[in-house]
């Protein structure tokens, strides 16, 4: 045990002040753990504060009574048990200022000097980087603990090990495999051989985890300040074949040398690595915008070409996604950026198949872009490429800035159209409409009601509109 010189940041040193009269009040011997503790020492922002309580204390306290007493002494919410993992919960602050909380107890058997009798507790966590602990009574104030023997050193030298032997802490709890890899790509820590070795071999233990736990950290990892590193560690330990088979499949399948030097695999992560925005959405389009590559990979002309597979690749997002557990409103999204992530723009578009990109795309359009960034740097000498894809951004800015294409709606609703035509709500009806709103993004016709009825009536002329579809007053007959 040492005197631990850290320097908590403000909000968090004036929790833990809190805590700690609450805890010496009690006679509860109280210690804040785990990232906590590892995160100041990095110095890196602490965003959770994890603490450890003996339940063996003289007053028989709980974790539970504990924590009740503590958020009602920072007038905290109430406390949320979570059984599965035997933890308590609640939140400090008010609006998008509130910081959790996090409650454990163990039977510590902590003596009236702060010796810790029984360490197994602190033994069985996942790393030693989060096995450390500072006290918080009046007698152990900023004491630490490195009960593993080994916890500051693999700190300083940025290496995840198990404190026990991986066979015991990782079969233990399957999910800090995955773990492992986010803590590597977010922290710039090496995994332990030790580790890096069990994983690798026993992949599937990660299958009996919560589909829940396995999205959420996938979710960290994606979203983390170096998600291709992540991504590539997943590959190497063989838990990609585990949770997102599908991408792992793009491995060893080549792609025209002309524009690219990797297999779509490693292409793959490459993009990923190109997107600097921390959206969840655009990395899982990046992960999944050519994984209908092998399903679509066929040979014209002597040259491998994927026609389709963006449609593909957005199906296998989707399903890949739900069965994650992913909302609803996300896997729409990412399917969307999946399945227009092939702009291939050239300098000869006109202003009008802009403002028709601009209008298909809507509030997805920045989202779009930054894939397709993203997906062109990663190709063999890209950097004309790149410049192209600028001046798409740029040209984008510069016409919806003028013309608010973004804004531009048809102008005759559906019924307006229904009631024009004589038809019946249905698809011709959507079809009608959206030739309706190119004529105007293209400058066919001006934006008003007069000139859009003229332009569908001779429309439907043209196209013998009575042939396509029954009229209101012939429904149920049969059209000629």
């Amino acid at each position: 045990m040492q005197r631990a010189d850290l320097r908590f940041e403000p909000k968090i040193a004036s929790i833990l002040r809190s805590i700690s009269q609450v805890a010496e009040a009690q006679n509860v011997p109280c210690f804040v753990v785990g990232g906590t503790v590892r995160d100041t020492i990095l110095g890196r922002p602490v965003l959770d504060l994890d603490l450890l309580i003996d339940t063996t204390n003289p007053a028989g306290i709980s974790a539970d009574q504990f924590a009740k007493m503590a958020s009602g002494h920072l007038h905290g919410s109430h406390p949320v048990c979570f059984d599965r993992f035997g933890t308590l919960h609640f939140l400090v602050g008010t609006g998008g200022d509130t910081t959790q909380v996090e409650i454990v107890g163990a039977a510590l058997h902590v003596s009236d000097d702060y010796t810790i009798g029984d360490t197994s507790d602190i033994t069985r966590r996942d790393f030693t980087a989060n096995a450390l602990l500072v006290g918080l009574n009046a007698s152990n104030q900023g004491r630490l603990y490195d009960l593993t023997g080994r916890g500051i050193d693999d700190i300083k030298k940025r290496i995840l090990r198990c404190p026990l032997d991986p066979r015991i802490t990782l079969a233990n709890d399957p999910i800090r495999m995955l773990r492992a890899v986010r803590l590597s790509c977010s922290l710039a820590f090496q995994v332990h051989d030790s580790v890096r070795d069990y994983i690798a071999q026993n992949p599937r233990l990660v299958e009996g985890a919560a589909v829940e736990r396995i999205a959420k950290e996938l979710q960290l990892t994606i979203l983390s300040d170096r998600p291709k590193q992540g991504f590539e560690l997943l590959h190497e330990l063989n838990l990609l074949r585990v949770v997102m088979p599908e991408i792992e499949s793009l491995g060893g399948i080549m792609q025209d040398k002309r524009f690219h030097s990797q297999d779509v695999l490693h292409h793959t992560f490459s993009v990923l690595g190109n997107l600097h925005r921390k959206d969840l959405a655009t990395r899982l389009a990046a992960l999944f915008h050519d994984a209908g590559k092998p399903q679509a990979k066929m040979l014209k002309d002597n040259r491998v070409v994927f026609y389709g597979h963006e449609h593909i690749g957005a199906e296998i997002a989707s399903r890949r996604l739900r069965a994650l557990h992913f909302p609803n409103k996300l896997i729409n999204e990412v399917a969307s950026l999946v399945r227009n992530h092939m702009i291939n723009y050239s300098e000869e578009w006109t202003d009008a198949a802009i403002r028709r990109l601009i209008k298909r795309l809507g509030q997805s359009l920045q989202k779009q872009l930054d894939l397709y960034e993203a997906d062109i740097g990663a190709l063999t000498g890209s950097q004309k490429l790149l410049d192209s894809a600028r001046e798409l951004r740029r040209r984008i800015e510069t016409i919806d800035e003028k013309e608010q294409v973004s804004r531009i709606r048809a102008p005759l609703d559906g019924h307006e159209i229904c009631a024009l035509l004589g038809i019946e709500p249905g698809p011709l009806v959507g079809k009608y409409k959206a030739k309706l709103r190119d004529a105007v993004l293209t400058g066919q016709i001006p934006n008003d009601k007069d000139a859009a009825k003229k332009f569908l009536l001779d429309l439907s002329k043209d196209e013998n509109l009575s042939a396509e579809a029954p009229s209101s007053g012939d429904r149920g007959r049969k059209t000629e």
